[in-house]
Order: structure tokens, then sequence, then C-alpha cells
């Protein structure tokens, strides 16, 4: 396989967050490898922008307005809309076939089940290979149990992030029954941003307080919340933590309940919120502690980084984030919603220096060893070849 049509679902926010980051160093990495990628998204984004750069094709092809919606908004219309949602996903697929057949396309790829089902028949009636890279999808029950069965078997692979991330995502069963069809790679770090991760590190120069920082999208998947409620008992015994929560606001009313929150515990002093940053590897690596507090993940790309900018990682353990932290070595695992737990673990790290350090310093070498671009590389190229 070569020629690879790829469709990645631009959110509505067009910043260049961890995964159309993520998508960037794929298809870029593959292009250097030789292959010949084209992304199809239904609209200009940096994401666009940076692939024309490095002389990728792209294709725009909007999405029909009952499509174009995030948030899994779709899974709530009524089932007369669902009906006319599938009508609009077989068209969409008609020209995916089409592009396909222009472009000569070996294969296709997609990301998450919604590309997977405006892409899956196109694949099928033209007998091209599917790959669904997963991310981080929904709960599957109800509804979305049955997309999530029929990407499955319309999918050739699937890859994962994790181990763990099928059954956790599809369940014992659908794990067992398609797992000829799961290939766990691990995304890496492109070679630019992380050395730049390294020499914002490298010159950092301290300020006497204790940085914590937490990068995501502001809305209540990512649960920035919970390091607030955390954070509301940290700073009667340190007065010297600070928190920047940096990620586009993607979510209003939970931004409004954040600010309120803030207000209403006396946290302004402690916390500011610096929204979508371009210059993030310079903020992890002027940065103590990395704080997620996510509900639901795959492996986010900014743990990578972290773990790059020698920060010692405090985690809900969700998703594939129990795969890529060592409890104790690199970071801590808490369950998620606790803040308790969060507030003892951080309580550890804020509290001993040396701690942070040690625990930094395992982060920075197991991030090299799992978490290269050319090993994430090497890996999608020999399942490419496997496909054909």
């Amino acid at each position: 396989m070569k020629s690879i049509l790829c469709l990645f679902i631009i959110d509505k926010d067009p910043s260049l967050t961890g995964a159309p980051r993520t998508v960037l160093n794929l298809l870029t990495g593959l292009h250097q490898r030789g292959f010949r990628p084209v992304l199809v998204t239904q609209r200009e984004s940096p994401l666009t922008e940076r692939l024309r750069e490095q002389g990728i094709r792209v294709e725009i092809l909007p999405l029909p307005s009952i499509l174009d919606v995030f948030d899994e908004a779709v899974f709530e219309y009524s089932w007369t809309d669902k009906i006319k949602a599938l009508g609009a996903v077989l068209t969409y697929n008609r020209e995916m076939m089409r592009l396909a057949d222009e472009y000569n396309a070996d294969g296709i790829w997609a990301r998450q089940v919604k590309g997977v089902l405006l892409t899956g028949f196109a694949a099928l009636w033209t007998r091209r290979a599917l790959l669904w890279d997963i991310g981080v999808e929904k709960e599957s029950a109800g509804f979305v149990y049955l997309l999530h069965t029929m990407g499955l078997l319309l999918a050739s692979k699937v890859v994962t992030q994790a181990r763990i991330q099928p059954s956790i995502i599809f369940g014992k069963r659908r794990e067992w029954w398609f797992r000829s069809k799961f290939k766990p790679i691990n995304p890496g770090i492109d070679d630019g941003r992380r050395e730049k991760i390294e020499q914002a590190h490298d010159k950092r120069q301290t300020s006497g307080a204790v940085e914590l920082i937490t990068v995501g999208s502001i809305h209540p998947r990512k649960n920035q919340m919970m390091l607030l409620h955390a954070l509301n008992g940290l700073i009667q015994e340190f007065e010297e933590i600070r928190v920047r929560v940096v990620g586009p606001f993607r979510n209003e009313a939970y931004a409004s309940k954040l600010r309120s929150l803030i207000e209403e515990e006396g946290l302004e002093a402690y916390v500011d919120f610096l929204g979508w940053r371009d210059d993030v590897p310079e903020l992890l690596g002027n940065s103590d502690i990395f704080v997620l507090c996510s509900q639901a993940e795959g492996v986010p790309q900014v743990i990578r980084e972290a773990m790059y900018a020698r920060l010692p990682i405090v985690a809900t353990a969700v998703g594939g984030v129990p795969e890529t932290i060592l409890e104790g070595e690199t970071g801590f695992l808490v369950p998620p919603n606790d803040h308790e737990r969060m507030q003892a673990r951080l309580r550890t790290l804020v509290s001993d220096p040396e701690k942070r350090k040690s625990m930094g310093e395992n982060a920075f070498c197991y991030a090299k060893k799992r978490f290269s671009k050319e090993k994430w590389i090497e890996s999608y190229v020999h399942m490419l070849k496997e496909l054909d």
C-alpha cells in the first residue's frame, strides 16, 4: 500500500491541538517514507496549511450540515434525523469513492468511528483496505454500540494507542471476536517539537513557585474541575503553587462553572487560564508538574510531550494512560474524579523537589524508549506493508 486517502474531521475549533498534530506527524512521517497520503477534510485549518507546506495533497470535501456536528450531537438526534444522517453518510461515501479512484488510492485511513462510517462503505464498494485509527471513542452502549460494531466489521485493521483500549471501548466479547484486527501502536513525538521542549527545559530559570500545568480543551471530558478541587486544599499548605490551564474553550457553560469555582474559593491568584497557545513546548519546559484529569482518553500526545519536558505526571487512570505511566517511577495514577487522591499525590510532589526531579528524569528516559516518531512511523509502515 503506497497511496492512502486519509479522512480527518476538523473540530469546530481548528487549532492544531493533540489529535490534529498527531495526524500531521503521521502523514508527514509516511510521506517521508515514500507513501502518498492525501488528506480529506471538511474545512481549511492550520492542519491543512501545514500539510500543504510539506508537499502533501489536501482535498476539502464539506460535510452535509446534518453531519457537521460535534460532541457526539448526532447521537441525540431523533430516529427520523438519524435516518436522514445515514443517507448523508452514504452520499459522503460515494464522494470518498470518487476521490479514492481519482488518486488511485490503495487504501483508506480514518480516525474515530465517525470517520470510519464516512469512508467504510467506500472501502467496501471498491474493495480497498480500511484502517480505523481509534484515538478516543465514546462509550460503546446503545446506538453507539451498533455504530462501533459496524465499524469493526468494515475495518481491515483497527489501530489503537494502547493494548487495553479494545476491551475498554468494545468490551471483552468483541475484543475477542475481532482480535485479529487490533494493532496497538504508540504514537511518537515530532523531532522538532521534542527539541523545543528539551531546549525550554534546559534554559529554565526557576521562579520560586511550583508550576503545575494542564493542557487540553476546556471541556467536561478533560475535567479541569477536578484539579481546581484538588488545588483548593493544597494552597492552605503551599502558597507558592501556581496552575496554568492551557487549551481552547470548547464548552462555555463548563468554562463558566470553572470561573465560578475559582471566584468562590478565592483561587484567582493561583490559577491562570491561558487559552489556546502555540508555545506549549516552552510552557511545558518551564513547568514542574504535569496534571491530567480527563474522564476518557486514548494516550494524549501532551502526556508524551510532558515526559520529554522531564515532568512528573499525575493523571487519571483512563483509557491507555495506565500503559504510559510507570506508577511511582514516572508519575502517579489516580481514579477519575477522585480529587482527594489527586491532592495527596500532588502534595507529595510539591513538597519534595528531589522526587519531582527523579521522576521527571525517569519520565524522560522512558519517553525516549517508547515515544519516538521514528519507532511510531516504522510500526505504521510495517502494518501497511502487511495489508498489501
